[in-house]
């Protein structure tokens, strides 16, 4: 098992990105929001979005909060490249830990 990190900018609001643009397979993964962040971060899967000032879809996160993905077991796995990330402000970002299989 390995460690790794990375970061992900978002410099257009309510445009998701993806964390990987790579089939990228992880036993687990932590998402957090950069410290510096002024807005919201959301996470989730394809339809994670921020609408606002509408509803928004995905895991809300503040500057410094964190959201943990753990694969389901078996033969299961994270895969960076379907996990979203957007902002409700632009040029906020995330950091994020991830462990390969």
């Amino acid at each position: 098992m390995s460690l790794h990190a990375g970061r992900k900018n978002i410099p257009v609001a309510g445009v998701p990105l993806t964390l990987a643009s790579v089939r990228t397979p992880a036993s687990w993964l932590l998402v957090t929001a950069d410290i510096n962040n002024k807005g919201w971060i959301f996470v989730g899967d394809h339809i994670t979005r921020n609408d606002a000032p509408g509803p928004y879809e995905g895991a809300p996160l503040k500057a410094g909060e964190w959201f943990y993905f753990r694969e389901a077991g078996g033969h299961t796995y994270i895969d960076l490249q379907y996990v979203y990330v957007d902002a409700e402000l632009n040029t906020d970002a995330v950091t994020f830990l991830y462990s390969r299989l």
